[in-house]
């Protein structure tokens, strides 16, 4: 997801609950440009203020972990199913299906799982529900752990109507997606060449997203080209993600220095 700064003319601060979010919206908007010690700072201040979301999202970074499992437990106790995930992905980390970690892991990703019953999710996609299109498309997508499943199309047709249907956010998701299951089809059955059809869909994918600001779709442009040989087009799109990096830099900088 795209995160937005705040205007650089906007009010200071009215309470903490605001702080907490525009801290979030700051620190997430530093993660998805890869400024990693920005963003963990950011997210951390937001995380002290009772931001659960920020907590979550620390968990991802992986700094002050001890700390941050306390939040994520009493966020838990709130029903907030993104804590639920996070914990669940943690101890998910730790040992095989026997340590008392992934025990505690498949307590945690039970709740989120009776959340997303997949028959209720068909229903709301049907009604034209984007998101419940992305999480179906999740499911049904090729690459799962290295396992290729023969849903295929149906992810596709998902994610297509989710392209065309959602905001700018569920927009990004669903090119990235979309490119994921080209890019996995071009390393399983050819070669990473700019004639292979699944190579031209995973980056005129990947150019949708970065055309809406994606900054990871950047990078995986000029990675993408870089393998495949195209130096110009690499030399291109390092040159805009560059030029979106320092943008945001100078942007979060600012939000720092004015804490």
């Amino acid at each position: 997801m795209t995160a937005r700064i705040p205007d650089a003319g906007a009010p200071i601060f009215m309470d903490e609950q605001e702080k907490a979010q525009q801290l979030y919206q700051a620190g997430l908007l530093a993660k998805n440009y890869r400024l990693k010690t920005q963003a963990e700072i950011l997210l951390e201040k937001s995380a002290r203020l009772g931001n659960e979301d920020a907590m979550c999202e620390l968990n991802h970074l992986g700094p002050l972990w001890e700390w941050v499992e306390g939040l994520l437990k009493r966020a838990a106790d709130n029903g907030n199913v993104k804590a639920f995930e996070a914990l669940g992905d943690v101890y998910g980390r730790f040992g095989d299906s026997e340590s008392p970690w992934f025990k505690r892991a498949v307590s945690y990703y039970e709740f989120p799982a009776e959340k997303g019953d997949a028959f209720a999710m068909k229903k709301l996609a049907e009604a034209g529900n984007v998101e419940a299109m992305i999480q179906l498309a999740d499911i049904y997508r090729p690459q799962v752990d290295g396992v290729i499943k023969p849903q295929k199309a149906k992810a596709i047709k998902y994610l297509t109507q989710a392209f065309e249907l959602g905001s700018p956010d569920l927009k990004i998701t669903a090119c990235k997606m979309l490119a994921d299951i080209y890019e996995w089809d071009v390393i399983l059955y050819g070669a990473m060449d700019k004639e292979n059809p699944n190579f031209i869909q995973a980056v005129e994918w990947f150019e949708k997203a970065a055309a809406l600001g994606d900054f990871d779709s950047m990078c995986k442009l000029v990675e993408l080209h870089t393998q495949a040989g195209n130096s110009t087009e690499a030399e291109t799109w390092q040159r805009k993600a560059d030029a979106a990096q320092a943008k945001v830099l100078s942007e979060v900088e600012n939000i720092l220095q004015n804490l």
